[in-house]
């Protein structure tokens, strides 16, 4: 029951991430380094959030990867309409982050519980 209940909570928190922020990020009329700094931002947001549910859930990666589905579902129905081959890293980074923040946040988990 934690389990379902931690992916259903990954999966809202993902999709109001990829909705508030990943859309945001790649929709909005700034310049390119304001769209850097915002897509940095969301990338290490991705990250931080990812090493909560490692250390939280002790699930490396089936919570971490229903986070980001969020943010890529919203980017690549996005790059449907306009293509950019930076958005393939874009998305690639948004399904790896969360994983290795939800490993590292697993061993410090591990190693503050003496955990083998």
């Amino acid at each position: 029951m934690k389990n379902t209940l931690g992916i259903i909570a990954a999966l809202l928190i993902g999709l109001l991430t990829g909705y508030f922020g990943v859309l945001v990020s790649v929709f909005s009329d700034s310049s390119i380094s304001e769209r850097i700094i915002t897509i940095g931002i969301l990338l290490f947001i991705y990250f931080i959030l990812g090493i909560l549910f490692g250390f939280l859930m002790q699930k490396v990666w089936k919570f971490s990867f229903a986070f980001s589905l969020g943010g890529v579902y919203f980017l690549a129905r996005y790059t449907f309409n306009e293509f950019n081959i930076y958005y393939i890293l874009y998305i690639f980074l948004i399904l790896l982050l969360p994983i290795l923040g939800a490993y590292f946040g697993f061993k410090f988990y591990k190693s503050a519980n003496n955990l083998k």
